[in-house]
């Protein structure tokens, strides 16, 4: 265990900030002004913070640090990764979430400084040649905090430091220290998702089409298989509008109860998606269940009871319906406005203050993800676009990559790959870790398609594939038929061996020994290719 921090400074609501004394003789950091930050030993340090008179916005916890040799970190992403992880130089003004890893190249010396899962406060690390920071976000929203005379448990600090050479094991035992949630446990997950076919122009008859194809593919098998049902089944879709109400189908669609009985029937497994906290304005939503209100869109806001009690309500009527896998998206995004790579120490792009305001954001969400784990009961759980560090011991599944492509291969490769590889040490100690889809079109060609099913085949993690049945050659379904044979019993994880030095690895590992992956099968042209948002 590391000691603990040399400084400590808090900031106030006026942006200014205060340098804390420790006191002597004890792990607390205090002023005369009644504000204090304990320190007590919990498998870590955890950190406390009391405040009777202030209100805050972040800790600023700092330590000195003698750096191996030419080290290298490895950080995680706040919410899902962007086709930008990987080992690197250091960089002073890099923000790293919630945990980073580093490993000296001379000396084989590895160490992880990181914060427990279901922090309190939203956690970043910043490091310096001397230096190590922890950033602790402890606002509600962008608004001070008062904690009147509660004490707020922020996060728990763990550090471990070891010689090796194997950096996934270190990597992956470290992500284990690190789990304060009791992590959900199923069995290996595989099936279909229209999404990277359909854009949102699926039916209820390309979904049984689809379903069709997968009673087919996985003919034999015990385990079955999932076909979700992704955007563009609710009654509001259009072009420019993704969100609720959630209460029916459109004119694509039978009805959604009809539709999961159907699937059902054909010995494959029914999922939906759905995305929670945009909705149509409606005369039921008051305005202090709104976080951001639009033109003719609100966004809800997850900290006011009835808007829990809202999603709960969509979620069991999912359920109800028939529904075994509920797919939620967008969460972050419509909180924070931004996208994770986007996201510094402000977090926001936009001025928030949440209806509940004696909970910091961390605690919102937390509180949030429960509220959703609640209303699922025994159902499966799939977290898209939302945090992984508080998703753990709430979502059976979690999207860890920004989405992969069904028109661009490069974008596959760079969302799917990176994300598969650079995340994997989470895989069953905080979730089972989604890289996303396969996306069969006639727009990539199979030779490329082919690796990547076959890692996802291979990898231990979930296999979900878009597609179409009119476009699956007879070659096609034989890789498909082999690939979910493997998916469906396969818990052995697949190991990133030239993780160190690509950022897309070639060399794994797996059940099926070592293996060789081709990410350039095709000519590429890399004046021409674009990476825009799918």
């Amino acid at each position: 265990m590391i000691a603990i921090p040399q400084y400590v400074r808090v900031q106030k609501e006026d942006n200014t900030w205060l340098m804390l004394k420790k006191v002597k003789n004890s792990e607390t950091f205090s002023n005369d002004e009644g504000l204090e930050v304990l320190f007590s030993k919990n498998n870590g340090w955890q950190v406390s913070l009391k405040s009777s008179k202030e209100k805050l916005k972040r800790v600023q916890l700092t330590w000195t640090y003698d750096f191996p040799p030419a080290v290298q970190l490895l950080a995680d992403a706040f919410e899902r990764g962007y086709g930008d992880l990987a080992f690197q130089t250091m960089a002073t003004d890099q923000s790293l979430f919630w945990y980073f890893i580093g490993k000296s190249i001379l000396t084989n010396e590895m160490f992880g400084w990181g914060v427990k899962t279901n922090a309190n406060a939203l956690c970043q690390w910043q490091v310096t040649p001397e230096s190590v920071d922890l950033w602790l976000d402890v606002r509600n929203g962008t608004q001070a905090i008062d904690l009147k005379e509660r004490t707020l448990a922020c996060a728990t600090i763990v550090y471990k430091k070891i010689q090796t050479r194997d950096s996934f094991s270190f990597v992956a035992d470290f992500c284990q220290s690190l789990v304060a949630s009791k992590p959900l446990k199923t069995r290996p997950v595989y099936g279909g998702n229209d999404w990277y076919y359909a854009y949102g122009k699926n039916s209820t008859q390309l979904i049984l089409e689809m379903a069709d194809a997968l009673s087919h593919y996985s003919a034999g098998l015990k385990n079955r298989p999932y076909m979700v049902v992704d955007d563009g089944w609710q009654v509001a879709h259009s072009n420019d509008y993704n969100g609720g109400p959630w209460n029916q189908s459109n004119q694509n669609f039978s009805s959604m109860t009809e539709l999961a009985n159907k699937i059902k029937e054909k010995s494959v497994l029914p999922g939906l998606w759905f995305r929670p906290l945009l909705q149509q304005k409606d005369p039921k939503i008051h305005e202090e269940m709104i976080l951001k209100n639009d033109q003719e869109n609100v966004i809800l806001d997850p900290s006011h009871p009835a808007v829990l009690d809202w999603i709960q309500q969509d979620i069991q009527r999912f359920i109800g319906w028939g529904y075994e896998i509920i797919k939620h998206d967008f969460s972050t995004i419509d909180i924070f406005g931004q996208w994770g790579f986007e996201m510094g120490k402000e977090y926001f792009n936009h001025e928030v203050s949440f209806y509940d305001q004696t909970k910091t954001t961390a605690e919102i969400i937390n509180q949030f993800y429960k509220a959703i784990r609640e209303a699922a009961g025994e159902k499966l759980l799939i977290g898209c676009n939302t945090i992984g560090h508080l998703s753990v011991g709430n979502f059976d599944i979690q999207r860890t990559g920004d989405d992969t492509s069904g028109r661009e291969f490069s974008r596959t490769r760079k969302m799917g790959v990176n994300t598969l590889a650079f995340r994997m040490p989470q895989h069953r100690h905080f979730y089972m870790c989604d890289a996303d889809c396969v996306g069969i079109t006639e727009d990539i060609p199979w030779a490329e398609n082919r690796e990547w099913f076959r890692l996802l085949a291979h990898s231990g993690t979930p296999l979900f594939i878009s597609f179409s049945p009119e476009i699956i050659t007879e070659e096609m379904e034989k890789e498909i038929i082999a690939g979910f044979k493997i998916a469906a019993t396969n818990e052995q994880i697949a190991i990133p061996i030239d993780w160190e030095e690509h950022v897309y690895p070639q060399k794994w590992s797996s059940s099926q020994g070592d293996e060789n992956y081709s990410w350039y099968a095709q000519p590429r042209n890399f004046e021409l290719e674009e990476l825009g948002k799918e």
